[in-house]
C-alpha cells in the first residue's frame, strides 16, 4: 500500500512542480521583474528592459508581457488597443479582448475613476451617476416595465 502510495506521489510530484513554476513565472511576469542587472544593458533579452534596483523591469510606462521578452505600453482608456491584458491593468477590473481593453464579465467602466470595478445590483441607486453602466440602465427600465 505504501508502495502504490509512493507511486502516485511519484507520478503526481512532477506535474505539481511544473505547474507551481509556471505559476511563479506568471507572479513574477505580473510583478514585472526578470532578471537581476546592474545597468540597463544587461537587460537586453527584455525589449525595452531598464535595470532598476538590481533588477530587469519595464519603464513605468510599460507592462511586462507574460513571455517576459518585452516590455508593451500600458493603455490608458477603455477600448485602447492592446495584445496582452498585462496592458490593461491601469485600468482596475480589465483584459484584453478582441485587441482591446475591455471591462471583465460583470463589470463596467466608471468615466469618474476611468476604472473598471464590479457590477452591483444597487448601483443605480449610487449618487454618482458617473458609475451607471448601459447594462445597469437597462436592467432598470426592463425592471420598471415588468411591474406595470
Amino acid at each position: 500500500m505504501i508502495q502504490r502510495a509512493m507511486k502516485r506521489v511519484s507520478f503526481i510530484l512532477p506535474f505539481l512542480i511544473l505547474t507551481l513554476n509556471e505559476e511563479i513565472d506568471k507572479r513574477t511576469a505580473r510583478i514585472g521583474k526578470v532578471e537581476n542587472c546592474t545597468k540597463t544593458e544587461d537587460c537586453q533579452r527584455v525589449k525595452m528592459g531598464v535595470c532598476k534596483s538590481g533588477l530587469c523591469e519595464c519603464p513605468d510606462t510599460h507592462a511586462m508581457s507574460t513571455d517576459r521578452k518585452s516590455c508593451l505600453p500600458k493603455v490608458r482608456n477603455l477600448d485602447d488597443e492592446c495584445t496582452e491584458s498585462v496592458q490593461c491593468e491601469s485600468l482596475g477590473s480589465a483584459l484584453c479582448a478582441h485587441s482591446r481593453c475591455r471591462c471583465e464579465p460583470e463589470h463596467h467602466y466608471t468615466v469618474s475613476g476611468k476604472r473598471c470595478i464590479p457590477n452591483k445590483d444597487n448601483e443605480l441607486d449610487s449618487a454618482d451617476s458617473g458609475n451607471w453602466s448601459v447594462r445597469l440602465i437597462i436592467k432598470k427600465i426592463h425592471n420598471t416595465y415588468e411591474k406595470v
